[in-house]
């Protein structure tokens, strides 16, 4: 079954996130819920099921300043990073 979210869910679901390394973020939930957005809602952390994880269609939009960095960090699911506006580098 196809998932889709349209503009105005992902922007009522923006949340404002502060990284131990002082990075803010505004990470927009598209389809299903990320940790940020479980943290703004008052949900509790998911609880860990084991390995390998159960996964679902998650799709969530990550906004940044220039110049700032974010922590090298792992995803239990396959991810694939695109950037939509300004520029970026791995490593």
């Amino acid at each position: 079954m196809p998932s889709f979210a349209t503009r105005e869910h992902a922007l009522a679901n923006r949340h404002y996130n502060k990284l131990p390394n002082g990075t803010i973020t505004h990470v927009s939930s598209c389809i299903g819920i990320n940790s940020v957005a479980r943290k703004a809602t008052g949900l509790p952390a998911r609880p860990a099921l084991g390995f390998p994880p159960p996964l679902e269609p998650i799709a969530f939009l990550v906004e940044q300043a220039a110049n700032m960095s974010i922590p090298g960090h792992y995803h239990q699911a396959d991810q694939f990073q695109v950037f939509v506006a300004g520029g970026g580098k791995f490593g």
